[in-house]
């Protein structure tokens, strides 16, 4: 585990959608290295000026930015953190939106489904009907022992 220290310089903080991503730079002894946190909430104090230790694997990714989770504040002796949401609370979150989106599809199917077999007969008939007091109609049969479904008269 390596550590870095310097002075940070241009302290700026963004909300992008949800995440809040504190960004800014250390000046080391050799190096200007940019850093960026980002997460559901920032903890700390961090001003120009301050001399931080940034612990951790002190790698850069591709872009070049140290992306750490946590950083000392030497000058006010305060750790500056950002909190992320934990992976299960995220996956059940997910989870949960999943479920209701088929829950909700398969109440809509059921809906459908239902109407659709009063409406759309499968057998269709013109013939005398019971049910219309003798005119004759389209009927798909209830009279007469076949399949369920809507009535419909016929001009």
């Amino acid at each position: 585990m390596t550590q870095t220290q310097g002075i940070v310089r241009s302290v700026r903080i963004d909300q992008e959608g949800r995440s809040s991503v504190l960004r800014f730079v250390v000046e080391s002894s050799n190096d200007r290295i940019p850093v960026e946190m980002r997460g559901n909430k920032v903890k700390g104090v961090l001003e120009a000026g301050n001399e931080v230790v940034i612990k951790g694997r002190g790698r850069r990714d591709r872009d070049g930015v140290i992306r750490p989770r946590e950083i000392m504040n030497k000058t006010t002796s305060s750790l500056v953190s950002v909190r992320r949401k934990n992976l299960l609370v995220r996956f059940v979150g997910f989870s949960f939106s999943v479920a209701v989106s088929v829950v909700s599809g398969v109440i809509s199917a059921i809906i459908a489904g239902r109407f659709a077999k009063r409406t759309m007969p499968v057998r269709l008939s013109r013939t005398r009907c019971s049910f219309l007091a003798g005119e004759f109609a389209t009927h798909c049969y209830r009279c007469c022992g076949g399949p369920a479904g809507f009535l419909l008269r016929l001009p």
